[in-house]
């Protein structure tokens, strides 16, 4: 029996290791570039440009374009929270389905705009490599100026990434 709770504490210990780093390997492969791509499983969704719909408040809307997304910046004046990630990476996942639609974060959705880019994606990689992305998930937080504000590389809990962000729009 003994062997059994330890070997439960190992898989949960190594699941939250996982959790707590960061993917390392931003390797490429060839994708398609969409424009739109789409997180039914999360109820979130990833746009060009949000619709009219998307812009209500609390509901989280992501560009799939840095561009399109510094241009709402500009016309906003909101900061830009910008995810490098990839599918594979098993904390941005979990980020992804766990801690942007929780409710920790989503007083701060309709503060920021938000951008999801696939690192996997060759329209990405030049503007990962900007943002100095070596490991994912990377965040990183821009001005409607495009000053840096600040960037988190690795997985975080909501309560740590919703702090990260109350620090943020105190820039």
């Amino acid at each position: 029996m003994s062997i059994i709770k330890k070997s439960s504490l190992g898989a949960a210990a190594l699941a939250f290791s996982l959790a707590a780093i960061s993917c390392s390997d931003t390797s490429s492969e060839e994708t398609s570039a969409s424009a739109t791509t789409s997180a039914p499983e999360t109820g979130m969704s990833a746009a060009a440009a949000p619709s009219a719909a998307a812009s209500q408040k609390g509901e989280l809307t992501f560009h799939s374009d840095f561009g399109a997304a510094m241009a709402e910046s500009q016309q906003t004046g909101k900061p830009i929270v910008t995810i490098f990630s990839a599918s594979w990476c098993a904390p941005c996942q979990m980020m992804k389905k766990s801690v942007y639609p929780s409710p920790e974060v989503a007083p701060y959705h309709d503060k920021f705009v938000w951008a999801y880019l696939d690192t996997d994606k060759p329209a990405n990689q030049s503007i990962a490599k900007e943002h100095g992305v070596r490991g994912i998930p990377h965040i990183s937080y821009v001005s409607p100026a495009g000053e840096k504000l600040g960037t988190t590389v690795g997985g975080r809990s909501a309560t740590e990434f919703s702090g990260i962000l109350a620090g943020v729009l105190q820039k």
